[in-house]
């Protein structure tokens, strides 16, 4: 047995050993299935020609959205302890670690699809009888590549973007500075103490409240804050004077990024609060 098929079956051993200990993803997604089932038989009629029209997207709308709990627990659970650090620098391929995850994350994701399609047989009065190995044969494929992509692009949490910055980081010593689109690592404040202000600069295209404390720390010397309420706002007021007052708007609206800098940083805050966002921290509104 070589090194891959060995290394990715004890990957995907590894994970279904965990997942049974805790029950933690299997749980969450049973639920989320069950409870979105039983809410759309209450809309529709059993027998009715419109549940049989819906029926196959409200099974992979339940599959997709449980995958999305299954996958994002995969790689969750590695961050504990630098767990995931750790797998990578073990001698165990690369391939076969993406590999066992997504055999593991496959098997998991097959019994609670095999839970919710028996669930929907019973809710919704559904025979699979004549149509029983082509349902099969689909929900095999289909869920196969949907763990495939969804294991390879797996649902990044703030903290799995902030490891993965401070991985590289520390990685390649060289590194100044990090553009970012969203500025998903900077909605933990993991990186205040991960990144050294002298050394490494951010700069990020969002500045949310949870983000301006990395301009205070000057961490990111400058966000570039997206005015997207002004974009509503700009965008009811155009569609007024079009269709309404017969005016000649323009055909595009050029609305530029917001600079936020340690100079504006107070301004900011108040425009944040002022949309409604509640996690503005009061020292940056007296500023």
């Amino acid at each position: 047995m070589n090194s891959f098929v060995r290394g990715s079956i004890t990957i995907a051993a590894k994970d279904l050993r965990s997942e049974m200990r805790t029950k933690e993803a299997f749980n969450a997604s049973f639920a989320f299935s069950l409870v979105i089932l039983v809410l759309f038989s209450f809309a529709f009629d059993p027998s009715s020609e419109e549940l049989r029209t819906i029926s196959g997207g409200l099974l992979w709308l339940v599959f997709s959205f449980a995958g999305a709990l299954v996958l994002n627990r995969s790689f969750a659970r590695e961050l504990q302890n630098d767990c995931l650090d750790a797998l990578i620098s073990s001698p165990v391929p690369t391939s076969a670690i993406f590999f066992g995850k997504t055999l593991a994350n496959y098997l998991l994701l097959m019994i609670v699809e095999t839970a919710a399609l028996a669930v929907f047989a019973v809710l919704y009065d559904t025979h699979f009888a004549r149509q029983f190995w082509p349902v099969v044969l689909v929900m095999l494929l289909g869920t196969w590549g949907m763990t495939v992509i969804g294991t390879f692009n797996h649902i990044e949490t703030p903290q799995d973007a902030a490891a993965e910055v401070t991985r590289v980081t520390n990685a390649y010593p060289d590194i100044q500075g990090w553009a970012m689109i969203g500025g998903w690592a900077l909605f933990t404040p993991a990186l205040l103490t991960d990144l050294d202000p002298k050394r490494v600069k951010v700069a990020s295209v969002d500045a949310l409240g949870s983000e301006l404390v990395y301009v205070d720390k000057g961490i990111a010397p400058v966000l570039l804050a997206q005015p997207v309420y002004q974009w509503g706002y700009v965008g009811v007021n155009t569609i007024i004077d079009k269709v309404h007052l017969k005016k000649d708007v323009p055909t595009i609206i050029p609305m530029d990024l917001v600079k936020v800098t340690k100079a504006n940083l107070g301004e900011w805050a108040r425009q944040l609060k002022e949309w409604g966002f509640n996690d503005v921290p009061d020292a940056y509104l007296k500023m």
